[in-house]
């Protein structure tokens, strides 16, 4: 392991210190990232649809609805067919120049979901694959920014890979050229599911999707209590 990514950050209960550091990297990664995930577009539609139509029984229709970490806008074209009004956010400025190009009629913003002005609160947020981008501390703000944003009874959907066992810390993207490190938490169906039980929520939905590379994808549903 490369020196300035030890295997967890130190600064893990300082989440103000953290989060800033995870951001940067991130946004140079998925900067990097972003040409490698235009060209696999075409073999992942089917799987956008999917989710998306899935998610989209959950909501209201015609709602408005966030997608967090939006990457090159796949699911906001299938969102956006879908009826939904949409707005995207991503920190990597690549991956928002390509969502822009793909849905020029929706709203596609650069930057910190924890931290940038949003202009209204929503009926829905999607956020497929950010959890895992975060450790502990990184989590229990994002959740907070959720429930900050959503109407009452609004509804948040999650997505990441199903595994067999937790674990986290700085990890290259395996199936990308070029050694691209970002931090990676992996999450079991158990620890994933207590994100939205307790007092605040209330779980509508779970899934699980392979995708074409062949990573199985778990989905969850939930509407605050």
């Amino acid at each position: 392991m490369d020196p300035q990514y030890p295997a967890r950050p130190a600064a893990m209960d300082e989440p103000d210190a953290l989060l800033p550091q995870l951001l940067a990297r991130h946004s140079e990664t998925y900067n990097a990232a972003a040409p490698e995930y235009e060209r696999r577009v075409a073999q992942n539609y089917e799987h956008a649809d999917r989710r998306v139509r899935r998610i989209a029984q959950s909501l209201v229709p015609g709602g408005k609805v966030l997608e967090v970490g939006c990457g090159v806008g796949l699911n906001l074209l299938w969102l956006a067919r879908q009826g939904f009004t949409c707005t995207g956010i991503d920190c990597s400025e690549e991956m928002v120049r390509l969502a822009k190009r793909r849905n020029p009629d929706v709203g596609v913003i650069i930057g910190d979901f924890l931290s940038h002005e949003l202009p209204s609160s929503y009926d829905a947020i999607v956020a497929d694959a950010v959890v895992h981008l975060f450790p502990e501390a990184g989590v229990r703000a994002f959740m907070a920014r959720c429930r900050e944003l959503l109407r009452p009874s609004g509804v948040l959907c999650l997505g990441t890979t199903v595994s067999a066992s937790s674990s986290e810390g700085w990890k290259v993207k395996s199936d990308f050229a070029g050694d691209l490190m970002r931090y990676r938490r992996e999450w079991t169906r158990q620890e994933f599911e207590t994100l939205l039980t307790g007092d605040d929520w209330k779980i509508l939905d779970y899934w699980e999707l392979p995708d074409p590379r062949g990573k199985n994808w778990m989905c969850i549903v939930g509407t605050l209590a």
